[in-house]
């Protein structure tokens, strides 16, 4: 009889325990669906759990004044809700009373203007086309009319014997990359204006350019993976298979380059189109690179950071998401848990302020404490027993503790980020574009849009306008002298347009 009530009390546990995890389940369901997206974490600084008093007011002294202050600009200028800037053409729009209003209606006077008030509104029309008329004199010789014809060559253009300018190329770029328009309302667009250009025409166009772009594109790879840190991740991208309908490939993205040592972030975001999603892909990619690699724990990262030249930063915003998904943790673990997360996030926001050796000696001081006590949390609520393995909260603590060495990494190493929030800032444009143009229209195409989609998005972080920028370079790129090719890429093609 003893042993028939143990084993039911045993069952009775684990459907308990597989009632906890589905209902875990079932609540971040709901949220994706109807609740915040946000991660920020409100800190309790009267939290009595928490050994750690770090007051916020030290930490960030803005936060207690955001919602009544004027919100400023990065650069701490207050934010204009509308502005139009001065260059814009204005066309002026004369309204005056009508000729028997003019008089005073009591001595009969003509009236005397005292001032024009004069009010802006800001409008719209449809942006224009024209056509380019290029008119070259054919010269010959009046004794010789048959031999020495001289006649001006035409500018250099990306696309040879195309009957489009470089601007409109441009445009079409920047619509598909930058602003995530697939072919067919390019193609919509155009018509709209009495333009027909075939949607098969513009994809051959921006297939080619894909392939004039390829030098800067592999340049700019080269100086990735040449710099002391990287930052990565990968998002799923389907590609067309003759008489097979779509396959599963992958985009992965690649951030660094070097820029100011003093910079948070590097200069080059880039993207490589892969068949599949095969650790070896990263692996072999990653081969040539040594220093500082900021990822999530994908198992092909877990791998590379096995090698001696390779310092790896986990990503603590993922660690963070995993306890902010476990609702149905115990309040008072979760939330010591997450407000130890918050502190280090406000702490590293003053780091960043700082030059490089500060930043090494603020971490040592302040943030190792706290990485101590979470970490010490953490390991005492896992070897507990609590928890069974389909948790949540157990899922989150294992992953964390599992890889401590690395969520450590930031403490000793000051150019690194504790989140790899960078590069899933990049695979972000590529997933809203996805949503609209759905498929590659074919693995052949892969290269030619990563290596589009890498200058459009590596001008949108450095500030620059995409458009100015590939009207500038598509005509130069396939004369320009091998050895200076680095000129044309985004942040040295910027340094040169303020000289």
């Amino acid at each position: 009889m003893e042993k028939m009530t143990t084993g039911r009390d045993a069952e009775l546990a684990k459907k308990d325990a597989e009632i906890a995890s589905l209902k875990e389940q079932l609540d971040w369901l709901k949220r994706q669906i109807f609740g915040k997206k946000s991660e920020r974490h409100i800190l309790d600084p009267n939290q009595p759990e928490l050994p750690l008093d770090i007051p916020i007011s030290e930490v960030e002294p803005e936060e207690e004044t955001i919602t009544t202050k004027r919100k400023k600009s990065r650069k701490g200028m207050p934010l204009k809700r509308f502005e139009v800037p001065d260059y814009l053409p204005r066309e002026d729009i004369f309204l005056d009373i009508r000729e028997d209003e003019k008089f005073c209606p009591e001595t009969g006077e003509p009236l005397k203007i005292l001032r024009q008030e004069v009010s802006e509104k800001l409008a719209y029309k449809p942006g224009s086309y024209f056509v380019k008329r290029y008119i070259r004199p054919v010269y010959t010789s009046a004794k010789q009319p048959q031999t020495g014809i001289v006649c001006a060559s035409l500018p250099e253009m990306p696309i040879e014997k195309a009957r489009v300018d470089v601007s409109l190329l441009a445009h079409i770029l920047v619509q598909k990359f930058a602003d995530h328009l697939p072919i067919y309302r390019i193609e919509e667009i155009l018509r709209r204006s009495d333009i027909n250009i075939q949607r098969q025409t513009i994809g051959d166009w921006v297939l080619k350019l894909g392939e004039v772009l390829e030098p800067l594109y592999d340049l700019m790879f080269k100086k990735i993976l040449s710099a002391e840190r990287l930052f990565t991740d990968a998002t799923g991208l389907n590609y067309l298979v003759k008489g097979q309908g779509t396959k599963k490939g992958y985009m992965y993205v690649y951030c660094g380059g070097r820029g100011d040592p003093e910079d948070k972030y590097p200069p080059y975001l880039l993207y490589e189109f892969t068949e599949d999603g095969k650790h070896e892909n990263t692996l072999k990619r990653l081969r040539t690179f040594s220093g500082l690699l900021h990822s999530d724990a994908h198992g092909a990262y877990d791998k590379t950071s096995e090698r001696d030249d390779i310092s790896w930063q986990l990503c603590l915003a993922h660690a963070r998401r995993k306890f902010e998904n476990a609702k149905e943790a115990p309040k008072v673990l979760r939330e010591k848990i997450l407000d130890l997360f918050q502190k280090i996030f406000i702490n590293e926001r003053t780091a960043w302020d700082m030059t490089m050796d500060e930043r090494r000696e603020f971490r040592q001081d302040t943030q190792t404490e706290i990485m101590d006590e979470l970490f010490s949390t953490a390991k005492k609520a896992l070897y507990s027993g609590t928890f069974t393995p389909k948790m949540k909260i157990r899922e989150a603590l294992a992953y964390m503790i599992s890889r401590e060495k690395h969520c450590r990494t930031f403490l000793t190493e000051p150019m690194a980020i504790i989140d790899n929030n960078l590069s899933e800032r990049t695979v972000k444009p590529l997933v809203i574009g996805r949503k609209n143009w759905l498929f590659l229209g074919s693995k052949d195409s892969g290269k030619s849009t990563a290596a589009i989609l890498s200058l459009v998005q590596t001008c949108r972080h450095l500030k620059i306008n995409p458009y100015d920028y590939l009207c500038d370079i598509l005509p130069r790129v396939q004369a320009h002298q091998a050895s200076k090719l680095s000129e044309l890429l985004p942040d040295q093609w910027a340094l040169t347009q303020k000289q």
